[in-house]
């Protein structure tokens, strides 16, 4: 084949892999289109009013936090609740703000340089606002430390729509206790328990709601990780058997050789 035939063949591949690549793709926002993307946008439309009708009310919501590295915790009351959508034509992405306060901060101290230090890298990893004032020994080390946080935890409830992936990412951060939780779904679990689970995990009345469901990723490791341990059993009860089989052989072997050797005499 000469060079130019080489490059026509190269070129063409591409050519077919694009065309492809297109096609998936194509075929991946179709289906979004007309499954997640109504999914999402009944997730907003339940949310939004939830949220009207909380910030109305303002319902008498307490949450308890540890708020320090040392286990600190403060009950904090929840309010303000914001939401907003990038789209509403193709909805990729709801976004859930509120806050958990209490109008006292929390004032604590810490003795030495790595307590210290382990305090400020909660506080920073977990984007908590405080103030602090170190004090040092006569070796210039740090010995000691007064904190001042303010009792105020942000909220962020992020609802995401994949396209690649064809399900909706559910990912809270900061709302049982300060980190992230996430879950996916898929568009067919929206529906009226869904949404009725959801809005009651919102107002504290729920805790369970993200886990419920295993993602598809991990419910097939734990499939494969059962079907491994199932075979790692059975590989032991064959070799099991196997080595029983071959001392029952043994034993008769030793028993002829027995009999052999008393009848020769």
């Amino acid at each position: 084949m000469g060079l130019l035939d080489d490059l026509r063949k190269q070129s063409t591949d591409l050519k077919k892999s694009r065309a492809d690549d297109a096609a998936q793709q194509a075929e991946l926002l179709a289906f979004y289109k007309a499954n997640i993307h109504p999914a999402m946008a009944t997730i907003y439309t339940h949310i939004n009013e939830l949220v009207e009708h909380l910030n109305y009310v303002k319902p008498e919501i307490n949450v308890p936090y540890t708020l320090t590295a040392s286990g600190i915790k403060k009950n904090l009351k929840q309010h303000s609740y914001k939401i907003t959508t990038d789209s509403s034509e193709l909805m990729q992405q709801i976004i859930l703000i509120f806050y958990c306060t209490d109008e006292e901060p929390i004032e604590f101290d810490a003795e030495n340089k790595k307590n210290v230090e382990k305090h400020i890298e909660f506080l920073q990893r977990h984007k908590l606002q405080y103030t602090s004032q170190q004090y040092k020994d006569d070796n210039h080390e740090v010995s000691y430390a007064n904190f001042k946080l303010d009792s105020k935890v942000k909220i962020t409830i992020l609802i995401e729509g994949d396209i690649q992936n064809s399900c909706i990412h559910l990912k809270f951060n900061n709302f049982q206790d300060l980190g992230l939780l996430k879950r996916d779904i898929k568009a067919e679990q929206v529906n009226e328990d869904f949404l009725d689970d959801i809005g009651k995990y919102l107002i504290r009345e729920s805790f369970n709601f993200m886990k419920l469901d295993l993602s598809s990723k991990e419910r097939q490791r734990l499939q494969q990780k059962l079907q491994q341990e199932k075979i790692r059993r059975k590989m032991e009860m064959l070799e099991a058997e196997k080595r029983q089989k071959e001392l029952e052989a043994e034993e008769k072997t030793k028993k002829k050789k027995l009999f052999s050797f008393l009848h020769k005499k």
